[in-house]
């Protein structure tokens, strides 16, 4: 399966690093397994998403966040699940996020997750781990994205570098 959702910046609201994605389930579902996962993100400037994969990176190269195989999911009904062992992604602000979730195989078990319609197409899926074009839709799926500064940037006041501290 290949997933890409497209997430405005004007919806984000800053820049910082993206350190954790998360979907909302619908339903309640114990042990739904997907194997060979990998989670990317990028920045794009599209404002929707084409039929074609490679043309909604808009010239930029996603960045491989998380990877889990097998990932296993069991989530009550309205709750918020994640990909563990997510990387920091640095996310300027600027263009909009592309979010591409990909998996090999899976135990049939969906993990159905919150959605609205969107203006513009925000949604692609095909069953197909490389397939090189999807079945496109207004779906936008109810995310949660936790951003955080600049880990190198630890912010000082004024009186404490008056004091040479």
């Amino acid at each position: 399966m290949r997933v890409q959702e497209l997430v405005l910046a004007d919806e984000i609201g800053t820049s910082g690093y993206v350190t954790v994605v998360e979907w909302q389930a619908t339903d309640s579902v114990t042990d739904a397994l997907f194997y060979d996962l990998e989670l990317k993100l990028c920045h794009t400037p599209l404002d929707e998403l084409t039929d074609y994969y490679e043309d909604n990176y808009g010239g930029n190269t996603p960045e491989l966040v998380a990877t889990a195989d097998p990932f296993s999911v069991t989530v009550g009904a309205d709750e918020w699940f994640d990909i563990p062992g997510f990387q920091p992604f640095s996310y300027d602000g600027v263009d909009n996020l592309l979010i591409e979730v990909r998996w090999r195989l899976d135990n049939e078990k969906e993990v159905d997750c919150w959605s609205w319609a969107a203006d513009n197409i925000r949604y692609l899926a095909n069953y197909g781990y490389d397939a090189e074009f999807g079945t496109a839709s207004v779906k936008a799926n109810r995310l949660r994205i936790t951003l955080e500064d600049d880990p190198a940037v630890v912010p000082v006041s004024w009186g404490l570098i008056k004091a040479g501290l």
